[in-house]
């Protein structure tokens, strides 16, 4: 659907709306804009405004089109007003905030336009309104400017208390100047400015009762009869524009559950009348792994799907979802908590350098058009140099360098995190932005500092990192670090994170930029495109101003061409991991039973059908109702239609292996209880030696000179659920028992990070920094978590000999292991979030031990805020 204005104006929004962006991002970078173009935005807004008035006026026109249509003029406006300068008069300047918050609403950009108020406050730009004027009309302006410029803000508690606070006092100081300002006016202007107050206290007592609602809940609609005010009320009936978010439910029997939320006033003629809707959410099965899915019911209890990342293949799930006549309807909402700008930066050659032979050079950012919204400028945007990082061009294009320049130019504007795709390049890369800034250390920079230096060495260069205002976050890092680092940064004493590619894994840090040297993980692997959008969205974040910058740095423009490809690839198809699964593994499918040893992805699978098998009671039908279980899959619909040979072998391998499952005296339980396959209990069942319930003993477990260890590890390398990482451990040599049960005994019996990198993980002539990263890496993110899941695995398969306060006691041995410690104090500790080592290098439950758990002079939760507050102990 089209409107006439605007289509008569179409060439000239694209030029406002460019022009605003490109103010914006000016304005947010430091830069003064010599030709902007102000006429423009305000013709511009102004025609807008006309659009949304006459969308607006008809109320009987109440299409989909054409309220999207009004949406749309409405943000455009906020976009252009918003950079316009502020008037000076505080009057005119609170009318204009007030003007833009209202069409940021209508365009539902209420978020945005919060945010902008904050800034502007915190940038001292608030207007002092005339709220105790003697002119009765002046007082009202300002009061009900005020009022609604604090409810579209809404800055904690105290906006909402000022608004009740404003408005009671406006009703108070009613009958004192009303009278007095409406009989010094003569008959005709007296009229005209009676029905402006009457409008002006309906709209006060509207966000009257917005406040209430806010923390009450309490419904309210305005009536002619309500005499709220000492002049009566025309027979006007005002209600509020209804947001309808519907609970998470569970179950049918909770439909009613709504929540009403008021948004903006407007003239209604009926009451609003509640739909009854409810979502009910939970795990996608046959989502991406790691991706939130959801499934919806609507009131009639339609399916939906619910997922951040929609999905290319939409018709397809809603087949699947509902029928082959079903259709997908799409409603994708790209939340962003501010505008962002995406763009790739590059070193310019700016013609012959200083020194003989060289070039010079300047950074440009250029940002980039993609498919969803962000900010996008004409012309590149100089970033200029650093002398001290890169001199000439040539040093300008190596990558590290860029991204280090590119965070450095950044940060004035607030925290960055600077990626790398490796360690060992995050450490190169946080060396670069350590250049050339002074040391500023505050109580808690200094706390950490002591306690890496406590659990890595004082000479481990994060120490050094730190004092100049650089964090480095990456997994080869122990835990506790990796946590205070992150402690600091959300603090905001650090300027710049320095971090490999997979803090875009969870981590949730408030920051104004990103920058990315690499767009792959470790290893080379491509970074797929909701994983870049996810990054993304960290940029910009609430309390970092009003634009996030994520910038990808390129050496050339053969780069800067396949960043643009990366940035707008779509999101791929929604599939079923059982596709890729059958795929691989196609010329096996006959054999389940020892596919999980050429392909152990297959494992979670073999356990599903186990676990059901058992659930259902172990049916003799129960090939049957698997196979119709699984006909009604997504993955299996689309795998039948891909390939139907493929999709009867599959179909044909697991009735094989549900008659292998039901023989006679299969440890089925097992496979429960320790996330086992049937043929990896086999495994372990067969090669487990003189492993049994005399070899559990704790205190012998993991005494140097003792082999039981050993021999476990040995045993746990063969089951193919542990054997990657475990290997992987070893470097891809021969398997070792001997050394990873060397390195459990170190770890468990309290030794130092360091002396364990040196011992186990640094080569002949190799660094310290690299030895501790591999060790980090090693130990922490595999051998720990691998070695203790195996353990208690193994503890249910061979000590089923034990009484129950045999097994009672072993049962924090593999907590043990996973957190390195050696009692079950220490244990607890742990659980409690208290580091392995305190600042003063004592262990875990070394105080404990002492008496420190009946200290009565130890404040309650000194224990368990001791990571921040300096009291953790460790091992």
């Amino acid at each position: 659907m089209n409107h006439w204005l605007l289509d008569t104006i179409a060439e000239q929004r694209g030029r406002a709306l460019r022009e605003a962006d490109r103010a914006q991002f000016y304005r947010e970078m430091g830069r003064e804009l010599s030709d902007f173009d102000e006429e423009l935005l305000r013709e511009t807004t102004a025609a807008l405004e006309i659009a949304v008035l006459d969308l607006k006026i008809d109320r009987l026109a109440d299409e989909p089109e054409r309220l999207d249509l009004s949406r749309t003029a409405a943000a455009e406006s906020f976009r252009l007003l918003r950079v316009l300068p502020l008037p000076e008069e505080s009057m005119a300047a609170g009318t204009h905030l007030l003007r833009t918050s209202v069409l940021a609403v209508l365009g539902d950009r209420g978020a945005d336009a919060a945010r902008w108020l904050r800034a502007l406050e915190m940038e001292g730009q608030w207007p002092d309104l005339p709220l105790a004027s003697q002119n009765w009309g002046e007082r009202c302006w300002a009061t009900l400017t005020d009022v609604w410029l604090r409810l579209v803000r809404k800055k904690g508690w105290d906006d909402r208390d000022m608004v009740l606070e404003r408005v009671a006092e406006l009703r108070g100081a009613q009958e004192e100047f009303e009278r007095e300002y409406l009989h010094a006016l003569d008959p005709l202007e007296a009229k005209r400015s009676a029905l402006e107050l009457i409008a002006i206290y309906h709209l006060a007592k509207a966000a009257d009762v917005l406040a209430h609602y806010i923390t009450d809940g309490v419904q309210a609609c305005l009536r002619p009869r309500d005499r709220f005010w000492d002049i009566p009320v025309p027979k006007i009936d005002s209600a509020f524009d209804n947001l309808l978010v519907p609970q998470p439910s569970w179950s049918p029997s909770t439909t009613q559950q709504l929540r009403k939320l008021v948004a903006a006033p407007y003239l209604a003629p009926n009451d609003w009348t509640p739909r009854s809707e409810a979502y009910f959410v939970f795990p996608l099965a046959q989502g991406t792994p790691g991706k939130q899915c959801g499934l919806a019911a609507t009131g009639v209890y339609q399916p939906s799907l619910r997922s951040p990342w929609l999905a290319a293949n939409a018709g397809e799930v809603a087949r699947w979802l509902g029928s082959q006549r079903s259709e997908d309807i799409s409603l994708g909402v790209d939340w962003q908590p501010n505008d962002r700008a995406i763009a790739i930066v590059s070193p310019q050659d700016d013609g012959p350098g200083n020194r003989r032979g060289s070039r010079d050079y300047g950074l440009m950012l250029e940002t980039v058009h993609t498919t969803r919204p962000s900010i996008v400028l004409d012309e590149s945007f100089p970033l200029g140099k650093d002398e001290v990082l890169a001199g000439t061009l040539s040093q300008a294009r190596d990558v590290g360098t860029l991204a280090a320049i590119t965070a450095r130019k950044l940060k004035v504007r607030g925290p960055v995190i600077a990626m790398h795709s490796r360690p060992d390049y995050v450490w190169k890369l946080a060396e670069k932005l350590k250049s050339g800034q002074s040391e500023s250390v505050s109580d808690d920079v200094r706390f950490v500092q002591d306690y890496v230096a406590a659990e890595l060495g004082a000479q481990f260069p994060l120490v050094d990192m730190l004092a100049h205002g650089i964090g480095v976050h990456h997994g080869g890092l122990p835990e506790e670090i990796r946590m205070l680092v992150e402690w600091l940064f959300e603090k905001g004493q650090l300027d710049v994170l320095a971090a490999t590619t997979t803090i875009a894994q969870g981590v949730n840090f408030p920051v104004s930029g990103v920058v990315m040297a690499a767009t792959q993980y470790p290893f080379g692997q491509s970074m797929p495109p909701e994983d870049f959008w996810n990054i993304a969205g960290r940029a910009g974040r609430v309390s970092q101003g009003q634009l996030g910058i994520v910038a990808l740095v390129a050496r050339n423009q053969q780069e800067v061409a396949e960043r643009r490809r990366f940035i707008n690839d779509q999101t791929g198809d929604l599939n079923s991991a059982l596709i890729e699964l059958v795929q691989v593994a196609a010329d096996e499918l006959s054999d389940l039973g020892g596919i999980v040893y050429r392909h152990p992805e297959w494992s979670s699978f073999l356990q599903y059908l186990v676990h059901t098998y058992r659930q259902m009671g172990a049916p003799d039908n129960f090939a049957d109702q698997i196979e119709q279980v699984l006909r009604g899959t997504l993955g299996f619909e689309k795998l039948r239609a891909m390939d139907s040979l493929l999709a009867r072998r599959l179909l044909g391998g697991i009735r094989t292996y549900v008659d292998y499952v039901a023989q006679p005296q299969q440890p089925l339980k097992l496979v429960d209880s320790t996330g086992f396959s049937l043929q990896s209990i086999r495994t372990v069942m067969t090669h487990r030696g003189n492993l049994g319930p005399d070899s559990w003993d704790r205190e012998r477990l993991f005494r140097h000179g003792d082999r039981t260890l050993q021999d476990m590890m040995g045993v746990l390398l063969r089951v193919p659920e542990l054997r990657k990482n475990l290997n992987s451990v070893l470097g891809g040599k021969t398997p070792d028992g001997d050394k990873l049960a060397r390195i459990i005994k170190d770890w468990v019996n309290g030794e130092e990070i360091t002396t364990i990198a040196a011992r186990h993980f640094q080569k002949e002539g190799g660094d310290e920094v690299t030895a501790l990263t591999k060790c980090g890496q090693n130990l922490f993110g595999k051998l720990s978590q691998t070695s203790s899941w195996g353990l208690n695995a193994l503890l249910a398969i061979t000590a089923s000999g034990l009484s129950d306060d045999e097994r009672s006691n072993l049962a924090n041995l593999p907590s043990q292991v996973f957190y390195g410690v050696s009692t079950d104090e220490a244990v607890t500790l742990r659980l409690l979030g208290v580091p392995r080592r305190d600042p003063t290098g004592r262990r875990t439950g070394f105080a404990y031990r002492r008496g420190f758990a009946n200290d009565s002079s130890t404040p309650p939760g000194a224990v368990g805020t001791g990571l921040a507050a300096g009291i953790g102990f460790s091992r």
